[in-house]
């Protein structure tokens, strides 16, 4: 089976020794190791089969494609200078060749862009934030065009860990709440879930973690 084992500081959550969490086809396991950190082993229970989820049987990939399964875990950040467009209630909300891309098993890349290629006066800060074991704290956006609004529908790391340095203040968008988001002319796809980000294209084969039944890939 697969586990993923992360450190928190107890200020974080409750000082506990130890809990059990059911949630979302998960047993999140919360150890007290000592005043100042917690230990979170999440060991991706999927109740609907009843066992561990193992890894699926990937799709290889053909000339000029890649496959997620082939992206590394902890995961990797690089330069991206392809052409992204990110257009929402007929506006182009941003236009770059210089962003970054963010590479993780089974999950398509999710994109960075730079705030200086974003029309940033229609990115509404929000109370939103979220925790990722790599990059660290999460802050959100509401997109915000001429009265349209995409609530939370855009994120980006103030402060990132040192590994995501190069990531701080770029902000990603769910293509899913955008009316278009395009790389070198190609609509992306987004990533099925209500919590991923990735873009899928043509050149990227899974399968792809979001769907039912995947979450402890």
């Amino acid at each position: 089976s697969q586990s993923t084992i992360s450190f928190i500081q107890t200020s974080m959550m409750s000082d506990v020794c130890a809990l059990y969490n059911f949630i979302i086809g998960y047993f999140l396991i919360i150890y007290h190791i000592d005043d100042n950190l917690l230990c979170i082993e999440d060991l991706c229970y999927d109740v609907t089969v009843g066992t561990n989820n193992m890894r699926p049987e990937r799709i290889e990939p053909g000339p000029g494609q890649e496959s997620v399964w082939d992206y590394p875990r902890p995961p990797r950040v690089e330069d991206f200078t392809g052409h992204i467009r990110v257009i929402f209630h007929d506006h182009v909300l941003a236009d770059t060749h210089e962003a970054k891309r963010v590479l993780e098993t089974s999950h398509p890349p999710i994109y960075y862009i730079p705030p200086h290629d974003i029309q940033m006066h229609y990115l509404m800060k929000t109370s939103l934030t979220t925790w990722c074991e790599f990059k660290g704290k999460a802050h959100y956006y509401t997109v915000v065009v001429n009265g349209k609004e995409a609530k939370n529908a855009a994120w980006y790391y103030p402060d990132p860990t040192p590994d995501f340095l190069t990531l701080k203040d770029h902000v990603a968008f769910y293509p899913g709440l955008m009316d278009s988001c395009e790389i070198n002319g190609e609509k992306v796809k987004s990533q099925k879930g209500d919590f991923y980000g990735g873009w899928i294209t043509e050149n990227i084969v899974g399968p792809f973690k979001g769907e039912a039944g995947t979450r402890g890939w």
